[in-house]
């Protein structure tokens, strides 16, 4: 008998947007392996039937759809319900306190983007009562690796269970250059987002003024309720005749317009996981974001960077078209590795069939490495993403003592590995991340969070690899001190420890499993003289920062 799956959302065909094609995707690919899957939704003006391609369709008048959510849940009629939406929306709260029926799992993903974040984040009560029914149900599940919606959950105690979001790619419907008569040799800029305030359209075009001749900016949005933004925007464009504005496309020839660009940008003050960045790597193009643009900050193939460094950015790629070429062949492996479908959907058949996830979503060792190395040729180990990293640097590197913790000698042999950590007071971390990644091929060092400066600075000058699998002070604090005696840094991607090390030349991040630390040890271990002078060079860098020098 096939399993019936009720997916909660704010809005579902024909309505046109992130949202609506991610969920669309999602239940086509459900339906597709074999799920009798319906949408529970708000009921649309435009919508003309009560099914799309295979989804049955559910249409809820505003007043009732909370409760509607809430009695569907309950009802036992449902083997697996999903709930996605902002939890300043309607949909999350729906099942507090609901003790739903024992064969019905329950997979809430809250959308937290950093916009939304600010407004809750300091209200406790919101934040408990959240938190609650995180805990309550089957998986609480993020979209990125270390946004908004894993810190929170992180300091709520919640498990966040980490499924990306994926795209598929339209079938492009024509020629979308020779549509709007752009000469192929003009350099394309395509930004693709709906009329709100947080995508901040006019944000972006004002970081763009005076743009080359042989520039193109391409903005593809639907107008949208928000009637303030939409004047405003509008009225932007009228000062910019230069801009090709289209009130909205569908996916045929969004995707033509994609496979016409040279970059994609998104410039918003919040994001969850943008799907236009997802189909701009399927594309194999080379993106562009803000900091702010959730999962952004996970992909590779492009570059997080502040609006006013967007033009600098832009002006590299429109010079070099090897550059182009070389982050859109990134983009799209990385998309192909854990964005497609076949693989995502693995993740959700996991949860619907055992409520456990038992696959991670980490790109390949081999594709970070690739991703570095066009950094390092650009001259920028990583693009700051704001003053965060360097300020957890600079708090951790003024408690070093670099007479004692320093390069003493350069390191030859076999790669060595250690760990810092109290073994009885941290059975999770040992267990389900330690033995792991160590499995029958590696060894490790270990030392005792509480060992005294001298002996943590032996320690530091015996290994190659320092393994950190906390972001709590003591992790930190290790990390820094690693750093100054010429140590390559593995870290788990989790909150203050992916901000300390994703802007460092010697370091790696992984997903929070043994299986991405055991692959990220397997590359170390083949590459010894390359992760010491990547190491070598870090100690010397923070050295310089901790004396006030630049690097």
């Amino acid at each position: 008998m096939r399993k019936k799956i009720l997916i909660a959302c704010s809005h579902f065909w024909p309505s046109i947007g992130g949202l609506e094609t991610s969920m669309g995707q999602l239940g086509g690919e459900l339906v597709a392996a074999g799920y009798d899957v319906s949408v529970m939704t708000l009921a649309f003006p435009g919508r003309s039937a009560d099914s799309h391609e295979g989804v049955a369709i559910i249409s809820v008048d505003m007043p009732a759809f909370q409760h509607a959510i809430r009695a569907a849940v309950a009802s036992g009629a449902y083997d697996t319900c999903l709930l996605i939406q902002d939890p300043l929306g309607t949909i999350v709260w729906s099942v507090e306190q609901l003790a739903p029926p024992a064969h019905t799992r329950v997979l809430v993903q809250p959308i937290i983007n950093e916009d939304g974040y600010a407004r809750w984040k300091d209200k406790q009560d919101f934040r408990q009562r959240l938190a609650a029914i995180l805990k309550s149900s089957t998986a609480a599940l993020t979209m990125t690796k270390s946004g908004p919606d894993h810190r929170f959950m992180r300091e709520a105690g919640v498990e966040p269970v980490y499924l990306p979001n994926a795209s598929s790619q339209a079938v492009p419907a024509g020629d979308f250059r020779q549509q709007l008569g752009i000469p192929a040799d003009r350099f394309v800029i395509l930004h693709v987002a709906n009329l709100y305030w947080v995508k901040n359209h006019v944000g972006l075009i004002d970081a763009l003024p005076d743009m080359p001749a042989n520039w193109q900016l391409v903005m593809i949005g639907t107008p949208t309720g928000a009637t303030d933004c939409v004047a405003a925007v509008q009225a932007k464009l009228a000062s910019r005749p230069e801009i090709k504005y289209i009130p909205g496309l569908p996916p045929e020839w969004v995707s033509a317009a994609m496979r016409a660009a040279d970059v994609v940008v998104l410039a918003s003050h919040g994001e969850g996981s943008p799907i236009t960045l997802l189909e701009a790597m399927s594309h194999g193009k080379p993106w562009l974001a803000t900091p702010q643009c959730g999962a952004a900050n996970d992909h590779l193939g492009g570059f997080i960077t502040d609006l006013p460094g967007f033009m600098p950015r832009l002006r590299q790629l429109a010079a070099n078209r090897a550059l182009r070429k070389e982050l859109g062949e990134i983009s799209r492996a990385h998309w192909s590795e854990c964005y497609a479908w076949p693989v995502v959907l693995r993740g959700w058949t996991d949860l619907i069939e055992t409520g456990r996830l038992q696959r991670s979503f980490e790109p390949g060792a081999a594709l970070v490495e690739r991703m570095r190395q066009v950094r390092a040729a650009l001259g920028d180990a990583a693009v700051p993403a704001g003053n965060a990293p360097e300020a957890l640097l600079g708090e951790f590197a003024r408690r070093i003592d670099f007479g004692a913790f320093h390069v003493d000698a350069y390191r030859e042999g076999p790669v060595r590995f250690g760990w810092v950590g109290t073994v009885p007071e941290r059975p999770d971390e040992v267990n389900s991340l330690l033995i792991p990644a160590m499995g029958s091929r590696h060894q490790m060092a270990i030392l005792d969070e509480q060992a005294a400066p001298a002996q943590a600075a032996a320690f530091f000058q015996s290994i190659d690899v320092l393994l950190l699998t906390s972001e709590q002070d003591y992790a930190l604090s290790a990390a820094v001190a690693a750093m100054a005696c010429g140590v390559y840094l593995l870290g788990v991607r989790q909150g203050r420890l992916a901000e300390l090390l994703e802007r460092q030349p010697g370091a790696q991040l992984a997903a929070p499993s043994g299986a991405a630390l055991h692959e990220a040890m397997n590359w170390c271990s083949g590459n010894g003289a390359e992760l010491r002078r990547r190491g070598y060079k870090q100690a010397q860098q923070v050295a310089l920062r901790a004396a006030g020098a630049a690097p």
